[in-house]
């Protein structure tokens, strides 16, 4: 029997209804694609869970009511045992069901064709612990259920999550993963994040940088663990890498006016008038792009007999424009 204690329960607004509702995983029966909210740690209430959806409300639009959203909350993060045991129950109801058919595994086309209709917007505490636990789960399930470790990452590249405040272990899921300069959290936790921006720079890995910046970037270069963090606040940059062919990272200025760019609260329409700095209106742009982008492809796959795979080039070649219209002012064009 499942337990109605355990950390996830839904706070869900399913489609076009207008009110929100608590459900537990056991009873929601998806119609529609999803997306899926992991906030941060703090969200151990259906109020939280809740509140922390409106980023995502926002960015969606009159998208909004095409899909589920679902977030979830967390009530017994003390135990990281059961913690994962919960995951697991959330990947069975979420995930798994979208791959079995008749009590048997269906074809991995077909599997990435409903995989894909699941998107993530992910929060700290959600990116970096739950979802990396999402796909721990989906590995070992996937597997009791036939198919082999390269059909199982094929078929994770189909989640495309968006991860704010956090750097991500992820393997195969395709991933765009944001940190500011200005995230106080990050510049205890975020060591290696920022070691890893001044080696791709090193690399010619950055795209969206110039060669000037290159050079006074790695000119000045000293302390690989916090100088491209204060080069970034001193120049006012964001530049983005591909770690690899499924993940972004994108290393940002300062994202609210405030200067505490660990929340997403300059993500909301009526808040981001006030709190976004250009910086942050900027990377509220690149969020809302990849969100849409993600959701009207799956859409399409709801809507089509053949799987429509995410082209997640052309969505990093919008981000590149989006950077450096930000950096260098080189086009004024809006994605």
């Amino acid at each position: 029997m499942e337990n109605k204690n355990f950390n996830y329960c839904i706070a869900t607004k399913l489609g076009n209804e207008k009110l929100w509702k608590q459900i537990f995983l056991s009873e929601y029966k998806p119609t529609k694609p999803v997306v899926l909210n992991l906030p941060g740690l703090g969200a151990d209430t259906f109020e939280l869970a809740y509140r922390n959806t409106k980023p995502v409300q926002t960015m969606l639009g009159v998208l909004r009511d095409k899909v589920d959203i679902l977030s979830v909350n967390y009530n017994c993060v003390s135990n990281h045992e059961d913690v994962f045991e919960n995951v697991d129950t959330l990947v069975q109801h979420l995930f798994a069901t979208r791959v079995i058919q008749d009590g048997k595994r269906i074809s991995t086309e077909q599997a990435c064709k409903n995989i894909r209709q699941i998107t993530v917007f992910a929060h700290c505490y959600g990116a970096y612990e739950i979802m990396s636990d999402i796909e721990k789960c989906i590995r070992y399930q996937f597997e009791d259920l036939g198919y082999s470790p390269k059909e199982i990452s094929q078929i994770l590249s189909q989640i495309v999550c968006i991860s704010h405040g956090t750097y991500s272990n992820l393997q195969s899921v395709t991933e765009i993963n944001c940190v500011s300069s200005y995230d106080h959290l990050m510049g205890i936790h975020g060591n290696t994040f920022w070691n890893d921006v001044a080696q791709m720079a090193k690399k010619k890995r950055i795209f969206s940088m110039s060669k000037e910046d290159r050079k006074e970037l790695l000119n000045s270069y000293k302390d690989a663990m916090h100088f491209p963090k204060n080069f970034l606040s001193q120049r006012q940059r964001c530049f983005a890498y591909s770690e690899n062919s499924h993940k972004l990272c994108i290393a940002a200025a300062q994202l609210s006016k405030g200067g505490q760019d660990h929340g997403t609260k300059f993500l909301i329409r009526k808040s981001a008038e006030n709190l976004a700095t250009d910086a942050g209106d900027h990377i509220n742009r690149i969020y809302t792009c990849v969100l849409r982008e993600a959701v009207i492809n799956s859409i399409k796959n709801t809507n089509n007999s053949n799987f429509i795979e995410f082209n997640f080039e052309k969505t990093k070649s919008n981000i590149d424009q989006i950077l450096k219209e930000y950096n260098y002012g080189i086009s004024k064009e809006r994605i």
